[in-house]
């Protein structure tokens, strides 16, 4: 990641480069895989059927934020695996159908 260097104190002079700044590095350096700690996967399931992802976290994942979904599943916890510091179990509810997710898996 580029280093920028910013004033201590804002000014009027110097707000705009500032925020100019700040802006350039969020929209070309800053991204959930490279700066938080977890992971994006993208995976379909369908109604009823628990799944096992493998992740690389080398923990085991904490939380669960959904990004996107396609489909009116409600997505929950899996019960016949617990999650692990290599995979996790993911299930769908209440489907009509398959339900695609993307998901950014958490370590804690």
């Amino acid at each position: 990641m580029k280093k920028i260097d910013l004033p201590r104190n804002f000014t009027e002079e110097n707000y705009s480069k500032t925020i100019d700044e700040l802006n350039t590095l969020f929209i070309n350096n800053v991204t959930l895989e490279n700066n938080l700690s977890g992971q994006v996967l993208e995976f379909t399931i369908p109604n009823g059927v628990e799944i096992k992802l493998k992740h690389r976290l080398k923990a085991t994942p904490k939380y669960r934020i959904i990004l996107r979904q396609q489909g009116n599943g409600v997505l929950l916890d899996g019960t016949d695996s617990p999650w692990t510091s290599d995979s996790v179990s993911l299930k769908v509810d209440g489907a009509s159908g398959d339900t695609t997710f993307t998901i950014f898996l958490m370590r804690g």
